[in-house]
């Protein structure tokens, strides 16, 4: 028989109303169920009052929740012989709707789809947050079993996304996880710019890989909200990369950019064929990295941190120069130990790239040899 469960409160913060059904009860026939949530809903104080008093325990709610406002929820479930749980829910919230279908089988096969009809993220966040309104459709289905059997295939069909206060059209994302293996595809057709993007990743274990092409095409920072820095300028390009682990500073593998090209209503085209950064590990001299390009070059050996160069060279400068009054260092200070050579052919990229008004007439050489342990450096530039 189905049983019925049925809650209230006085002011109406709390109404349940639900019933259920257990089928197979008995020896050697199959346990099957049945349930339904004909309404649940929880006023905001009833939300806040529940993120509170669960706080510290395994069923604590995420703080954000309670910025939902009134929470409605319906739905139903079931299994049968062979399906571990069929569901379908609905939530309404002042955030907005959310639709979830999803079903799962015995040998742990499932399908899952939600429909976001038009939500706005920013109630669910600070006043930061970058991100609005959303209208999109979910699906995935595939096989969950652990992570080297388990085979997931997904897709995110975006009609609408707002960031930086941008609408942004038509976003596809689809890919597959599948074998430790992360694939996936990004598709953006908007107005204000065109891109596609393919990413392979090795996201678990000791060998870690990435790889990632895309093509970008008449993208415009500033009419996108990114960035007012190149004016009306649309940026295209092609990307290239492959790397065998996720840290740059131990990485073996390129970066390349091929076919840049700015355009401007305010400047003449911009363009460069291609710029390539190629890294590895050299058994005595620690880690590489070259750059090639049609404006430059550079080489850069030893055992350093990307991130901690700047740091390395200010303290050396500071060092020799202690009453300096505009510097300061951290407290930490690097320990790196490299050669560094660079040869610049062409300053247009300056002028295009960085919007600094330089030109050099004649191309021009750095050279610098650092070593933060023993307090040298050695730094010499030719400008002619």
């Amino acid at each position: 028989h189905m049983r019925k469960l049925n809650i209230g409160s006085e002011k109406g913060d709390l109404d349940i109303d639900a019933s259920a059904v257990v089928s197979g009860w008995r020896r050697n026939k199959m346990l099957t169920w049945e349930a339904h949530l004909e309404k649940m809903n929880l006023s905001a104080q009833t939300v806040v009052f529940l993120i509170d008093n669960l706080k510290g325990t395994t069923i604590a709610i995420p703080e954000m929740i309670s910025r939902l406002g009134d929470i409605h929820l319906q739905g139903t479930a079931h299994s049968t012989a062979s399906l571990l749980c069929q569901a379908s829910l609905q939530v309404k919230s002042q955030v907005g709707n959310l639709l979830i279908d999803g079903k799962m089988d015995r040998n742990k096969a499932f399908g899952l789809n939600l429909k976001v009809p038009a939500s706005n993220l920013s109630n669910l966040m600070d006043e930061t947050a970058p991100i609005g309104a959303i209208s999109a459709v979910v699906e995935a289905h595939g096989l969950l079993r652990g992570k080297e059997q388990s085979d997931i295939r997904f897709k995110a069909d975006i009609k609408q996304l707002e960031c930086l206060k941008y609408n942004y059209q038509k976003i596809l994302l689809q890919g597959q996880y599948a074998q430790q293996q992360l694939k996936a595809s990004v598709d953006m057709d908007d107005v204000h710019g065109k891109l596609h993007i393919d990413t392979s990743l090795y996201p678990f274990g000791q060998q870690q890989m990435l790889a990632v092409k895309g093509v970008v095409s008449q993208l415009s920072p500033q009419s996108l909200h990114l960035s007012d820095k190149w004016g009306d300028a649309r940026f295209s390009a092609n990307l290239d990369v492959e790397l065998d682990q996720l840290d740059i500073n131990k990485a073996s593998g390129h970066v390349t950019v091929s076919n840049f090209v700015i355009e401007s209503s305010e400047d003449s085209p911009y363009h460069f064929d291609q710029l390539e950064l190629a890294m590895g590990r050299d058994e005595e001299e620690g880690h590489f990295l070259t750059l090639y390009s049609d404006f430059a070059e550079m080489e850069l050996r030893g055992k350093y941190q990307l991130e901690t160069i700047a740091a390395s060279l200010l303290h050396q400068v500071l060092d020799k120069m202690p009453t300096l009054p505009w510097l300061h260092a951290s407290e930490a200070r690097p320990d790196n130990d490299f050669y560094l050579w660079a040869n610049v052919n062409r300053s247009d990229w300056i002028n295009h790239l960085l919007q600094v008004p330089l030109t050099l007439r004649q191309p021009a050489t750095i050279s610098c040899k650092m070593n933060d342990s023993l307090g040298v450096m050695a730094l010499h530039v030719l400008l002619p």
